[in-house]
């Protein structure tokens, strides 16, 4: 949902664990550029060299090539193959954060054929995982599943509780993608588990947030929101910016579809500001993306095109094909409802020209949709303009457009159909169906209206069964979430009840003590015990009042402690006429 998750957040890089693990972002490189500086060239250099590489691939993936062939080098001068294969993962981290993927994938393989021969079985285990990432990004669904679940038995054999969590969440966000919602969560739940138990906040954080994706895909907001929020409350108290960033932003997307897109821009752009402070350059290209979105649905095209530009910006800057090709898409929707077609098909036909060269089949199929679209709306304008104004536009001209048009969307038919994109086809059949009557092929136009009508009743069979499930889980959730609330308010006046039950004893205890005090003047016992049963009724007196007064303290003091030490300190000098009391009371005892 997120460009930033263009890396998947588990993927396995470096074969070192770094000792700056609570630290990042900008902070953290400074801290290791620092240390560097110091280091000798030897194994513990390849591996400073080797974090900075991994932490620059967020950042700056060109800067991450760098370190990456710098560690190489040295881990080849050093004769550490261990440390080289842990230097061809990184540099193969920067290669796919730069899209270049085919040069990731050599830098992978390499690494794990350098793991198989030292028989180094994690490194073998971490490279399937990275290699398989690569097949995600080429849509090869089939060889990234038979990868991912070869690494995971690796990781059963060889791994840490954390490598066979990783796993199991790896392949769980590929059931996600895929569309398989139910094993994704089985898959999340299982690794959110281990995390769990193995205190590892900062995975279980992320879980929490992918999580909340499958439920916010599935239209169950209010569930979305619950895995949000405790994502945004782990990475909060642990320090991770980033991982706020990125709640902060999925609490953007659910206010978003709901097209409350005040609070949206607002928590875009929460987001944003973390990314600024943290410098995190993807992440904030990703923010001003977003909030360029809302503009766009509110149609304040102007300031969507400011904020795509700005996006767009730092695409370039990162080399981020991908992110540079959504942005094109973006500013040709832009153009597109400017009603200014030349320039939205320029922007479409850069999108589509970068996507062709990454091999993004999905995006690809949706430029040449973009494409087409544009050109029927320029023919449907111009045959406008001749009919109504005086204006020559021959009608072979708009035929050609029309034509035009039908190729670009032959070409998206044919992507779409092999992968299944049925929301992209409906619109394909219908403005296909539009082109024929246009050009005078009525049976043409028919067989494919046919094909619209088909394929968009089977899609909205299938949205209003979603729809019909979302009312139902969310029934479902107010139920639970009303029948808790009723739970904890009978707890809360049972907890209430006990309490003054307590409460009364513990006064009828005071009163009791006193009474005897009283009743004791009368009689000659020892002062000792005397004093002593005095000063145990006025400390049981001063605690019950502490106990009482409590929740006021709290709300005044809001939890800091020297507001509460100065109001209990208050409470402590009103005895103080009660100290002189209890000493008359004492001397009165001792006659």
């Amino acid at each position: 949902m997120m460009l930033r998750n263009l890396i998947p957040l588990f993927l396995i890089i470096s074969f070192n664990y770094s000792v700056y693990s609570q630290i990042e972002g900008q902070q953290l490189i400074d801290s290791l550029l620092q240390e560097l500086e110091y280091s000798g060239a030897d194994t513990n250099k390849v591996n400073l060299l080797n974090d900075l590489s991994f932490n620059y691939y967020i950042i700056n993936p060109n800067e991450g090539l760098k370190f990456g062939f710098d560690g190489l080098n040295l881990a080849k001068k050093l004769g550490w193959k261990k440390g080289k294969a842990s230097m061809l993962t990184a540099i193969g981290s920067n290669y796919f954060a730069l899209s270049e993927i085919d040069s990731a994938l050599y830098y992978f393989i390499e690494s794990k054929n350098i793991s198989e021969q030292i028989g180094y079985k994690r490194g073998i285990a971490s490279c399937l995982n990275n290699i398989a990432s690569i097949y995600n990004f080429k849509g090869e669904n089939k060889k990234e599943l038979e990868t991912r679940t070869e690494a995971l038995e690796s990781f059963r054999k060889f791994g840490s509780n954390k490598d066979i969590a990783s796993a199991i969440y790896n392949l769980g966000t590929f059931y996600r993608r895929t569309g398989d919602y139910n094993l994704a969560l089985e898959h999340y739940f299982e690794a959110a588990d281990i995390f769990l138990k193995e205190n590892i906040r900062r995975n279980l954080a992320t879980v929490y947030n992918d999580i909340g994706e499958i439920y916010a895909k599935q239209g169950f907001y209010p569930k979305a929101l619950d895995y949000y929020k405790k994502s945004l409350e782990i990475n909060h108290e642990i320090g991770n910016k980033s991982g706020e960033s990125l709640a902060l932003m999925n609490f953007g997307y659910i206010y978003e579809v709901q097209e409350e897109y005040a609070d949206a821009a607002n928590y875009y752009r929460k987001s944003l500001a973390i990314d600024k402070e943290t410098g995190n350059t993807h992440g904030i290209s990703s923010s001003l993306h977003k909030i360029g979105v809302i503009y766009l649905r509110k149609d304040s095209l102007e300031k969507a095109k400011e904020y795509f530009d700005q996006s767009l910006e730092i695409n370039r800057q990162l080399g981020h094909m991908q992110g540079e090709a959504t942005c094109n898409t973006a500013l040709g929707d832009v153009y597109s409802k400017m009603q200014q077609s030349d320039k939205a098909l320029h922007y479409y036909e850069i999108s589509y020209k970068i996507n062709s060269e990454l091999g993004n089949y999905q995006a690809i199929a949706g430029n040449l949709f973009s494409i087409a679209t544009e050109h029927i709306l320029n023919a449907e304008l111009s045959d406008s303009l001749r009919r109504n104004v005086e204006i020559r536009i021959s009608q072979s001209s708009i035929k050609k457009k029309y034509k035009l048009a039908l190729e670009y969307l032959k070409s998206a038919k044919e992507i779409s159909e092999e992968l299944e994109l049925n929301d992209l086809l409906v619109g394909i059949y219908h403005f296909t169906s539009v082109c024929y009557e246009n050009l005078g092929n009525s049976a043409k136009s028919l067989e494919y209206y046919k094909k619209y009508k088909t394929l968009n009743d089977k899609v909205h069979s299938v949205a209003n069964a979603r729809k019909i499930a979302r009312l139902e889980m969310q029934y479902n959730y107010e139920k639970e979430e009303f029948e808790k609330k009723i739970a904890e308010e009978k707890e809360l006046a049972i907890q209430e009840q006990r309490n003054r039950v307590q409460y009364s004893g513990i006064s009828v205890l005071v009163i009791a003590l006193f009474i005897i005090i009283f009743v004791m003047m009368r009689y000659q016992i020892s002062s000792f015990a005397f004093g002593g049963l005095v000063f145990l009724s006025f400390l049981i007196f001063y605690e019950f009042l502490l106990v009482v007064t409590e929740p006021w303290v709290d709300s005044i003091s809001k939890g800091e402690p020297i507001i509460k030490l100065g109001i209990n300190l208050g409470l402590a000098i009103l005895f103080i006429p009660l100290h002189y009391l209890e000493e008359k009371v004492r001397l009165k005892g001792k006659k």
